[in-house]
């Protein structure tokens, strides 16, 4: 059974999909930024400290509160930074949280809009679940869950992309509905795009 919590919150029986704050810090390196297999397929290196969870976009001198109140600004058009960055729109950030332990599983990130630059790799929606949690259906619930945000935000479908080499991810968006449309590059990778359209209902 899904819950709302107003647009922020969601829950279901076990697990809790949530705005991160700044509390949430030290689990995040704890969990996730850390864990050394973490950023396999991501754009920066594993963390040695909590600060760096800050410093990931190389503007905040590790200054906690400055980030937070950077992802709360990052959320509308109208109070977005001008990073120059033809990847940088209006997006939210949520944190997967087990409920019996209230243990960060993942995180998730949902672009609102997408420009020419994200149209073609990045898509609207990014995620990652902590290695040693996978294979648990952690991935495809937080998918889930950022799919009914999606359909908060009046998102008809919505582009998601993963690399050739990720199965998890291939698994878990197709899982979630992701029919497959082409294959581009990245970094001398090659990126998959998976077009997910929006249900009237999310099935959890």
């Amino acid at each position: 059974m899904l819950i709302h919590k107003g647009t922020v919150t969601l829950t279901t029986s076990r697990l809790i999909l949530r705005r991160l704050t700044i509390q949430d810090a030290q689990a995040m390196y704890d969990n996730w930024a850390s864990d050394e297999a973490v950023p396999k397929f991501m754009s920066w290196d594993t963390h040695k400290s909590v600060e760096m969870i800050a410093g990931v976009y190389g503007k905040f001198n590790g200054d906690i509160d400055e980030w937070i109140s950077f992802c709360r600004l990052a959320e509308k058009q109208e109070t977005l930074p001008d990073w120059g960055s033809p990847y940088f729109v209006p997006h939210s950030q949520f944190l997967l949280i087990r409920q019996s332990d209230n243990k960060m599983l993942g995180i998730i990130m949902l672009r609102h809009e997408l420009n020419g630059a994200l149209q073609e790799r990045g898509g609207h929606i990014g995620f990652s679940v902590r290695p040693f949690e996978q294979r648990k259906g952690y991935a495809k619930t937080m998918l889930s869950l950022c799919l009914e945000k999606c359909r908060e935000r009046r998102l008809d479908r919505v582009l998601i992309t993963c690399y050739d080499e990720n199965e998890a991810s291939r698994r878990t968006i197709i899982a979630c509905g992701g029919v497959f449309e082409r294959t581009t590059s990245e970094n001398e990778k090659t990126l998959e795009r998976y077009w997910v359209t929006i249900p009237t209902e999310v099935q959890l």
